[in-house]
């Protein structure tokens, strides 16, 4: 099972940006992807895979990508897989060394923006985005043509989308 830990690092203003019934939705995009990834082999039933999903203002995420790719403007998603493998993931959980199995940085302002500029919903812009860098954390990768090509048939699949 996949499970979403939230903190919301942005301020007030940008707090109000959020998607209303936020832990709904995570928890039913967490129910949703693990389905999909047990059956595709990327997941183990009985293992919880804890995600930190942080919600930053794009000042924020400007800091954040400049931090870690050396690109000095915001981003809308980063993520990150914690293990190299789920053999050494669940040495550690069962040891009680670590929870998070990846982390997922998102802007919230880019969220925002993005989803007017294509029209649609801020939720489901926030849900894809979220996704997108679940996708990342269990290596999926968009670098050609025929990665980008799995990786977005998943996510619709997952979001219940059409291509």
């Amino acid at each position: 099972m996949l499970k979403l830990n939230v903190y919301v690092g942005c301020d007030h203003k940008h707090r109000k940006l959020l998607p209303a019934k936020l832990e709904l939705l995570l928890t039913t995009l967490g129910r949703k992807t693990s389905k999909t990834f047990i059956l595709l082999g990327k997941m183990e039933k009985r293992l919880t895979y804890y995600i930190e999903l942080n919600i930053l203002s794009d000042s924020q995420m400007r800091e954040l990508n400049h931090k870690m790719r050396g690109i000095d403007k915001a981003t809308d998603v980063l993520s990150v897989c914690l293990y190299k493998d789920i053999e050494m993931y669940r040495q550690e959980k069962e040891s009680f060394v670590s929870e998070a199995y990846g982390e997922i940085d998102l802007s919230i302002e880019k969220c925002v923006k993005q989803a007017a500029e294509i029209g649609q919903s801020v939720e489901d812009e926030f849900l894809f985005l979220v996704l997108h860098g679940i996708l990342h954390i269990f290596g999926y990768d968009h670098e050609t043509p025929a990665e980008e090509k799995e990786m977005m048939e998943i996510a619709y699949e997952i979001l219940g989308r059409k291509k």
